[in-house]
């Protein structure tokens, strides 16, 4: 349900604020992620919209309904309003953002995992990456999937090859060195300057390390990074990751029985949640909330 009205009172400790209605005063709440985003604004005597949930809930003594997210927050004047925050305005900007986006690469990494018993450091590698550049219009200009053979661990914990559905002798065997992949990799960077779209911060971070595990100059100073986890958390105001997967099945109206753990999967679906996100945003569907 959307209202919007004059802030009666704020109580930041608590998250709760107050509209007035007809002498009644009615509480809200707010998750801590739209609080630590929102309570610069938050002052008794602005105007503020929002859409919140319809259900009652009680807190310290106070029934309340839960703001799902703010739509505008102003300060009222005698000639208009002083827009302080405006959702329209900020989607307008991620659509201009990912509108500017030419050549993408879409990554994911699979990495070697320590024992469920493991009681000293283990250094984690690179075994799987999938990938796949793709122009402005979508299409897809270069695709890879490798398997790659660890370079100082010369075996697969029973965790890795459960979750990854592979044992050391096979990866050997199938698996490319580490050099290959990376000099792929820099080679798409070089000629298209994409964007490279991950999901979540672990897989630029894993990136990073594999650099050094593997004594190669850093690529991180010429690569871009896209994060489509964060840019979903702060379009739908979450406090939690929604999940690839979850999300997936949201965004784009299907069914995943079971999740294989595969790179190049991983980096398609990836995709696959981007097109219908930007599509999403650039259509300018403000405030569907999907999840």
């Amino acid at each position: 349900m959307k209202t919007t009205g004059i802030i009666y009172s704020v109580d930041l400790k608590n998250r709760i604020i107050s509209l007035k209605r007809n002498e009644r005063i009615i509480f809200f709440y707010l998750a801590n992620n739209l609080m630590k985003k929102f309570k610069k604004y938050l002052y008794a005597g602005n105007l503020i919209s929002f859409e919140y949930d319809k259900e009652i809930n009680v807190k310290n003594l106070h029934s309340f309904h839960k703001i799902l997210y703010i739509i505008e927050i102003s300060v009222p004047g005698r000639y208009g309003k002083d827009v302080l925050y405006s959702k329209a305005e900020t989607t307008n900007e991620l659509a201009l953002f990912l509108d500017s986006l030419d050549y993408l690469l879409f990554l994911d990494l699979e990495m070697s995992m320590p024992p469920f018993n493991q009681k000293e450091p283990f250094l984690s590698e690179v075994i799987q990456t999938g990938f796949f550049l793709v122009n402005k219009e979508g299409e897809i200009l270069e695709k890879y999937n490798y398997y790659i053979r660890p370079t100082k661990n010369h075996f697969l914990s029973d965790r890795t090859k459960d979750f990854l559905g592979i044992d050391y002798k096979e990866l050997k065997s199938i698996g490319v060195s580490y050099y290959k992949f990376y000099n792929k990799f820099k080679d798409l960077i070089n000629k298209y300057h994409p964007a490279v779209v991950v999901f979540g911060k672990n897989d630029k971070l894993f990136l990073e390390r594999s650099y050094i595990t593997n004594n190669l100059p850093s690529l991180t100073f010429m690569t871009r990074f896209v994060n489509l986890n964060q840019l979903l958390k702060n379009y739908y105001e979450l406090s939690d990751d929604p999940g690839l997967f979850n999300i997936y099945q949201k965004l784009c109206n299907v069914t995943v029985d079971i999740q294989k753990h595969d790179a190049l999967e991983d980096a398609m679906v990836t995709y696959n949640v981007y097109k219908a996100f930007k599509e999403e945003v650039c259509s300018n569907k403000l405030l569907e909330r999907v999840i």
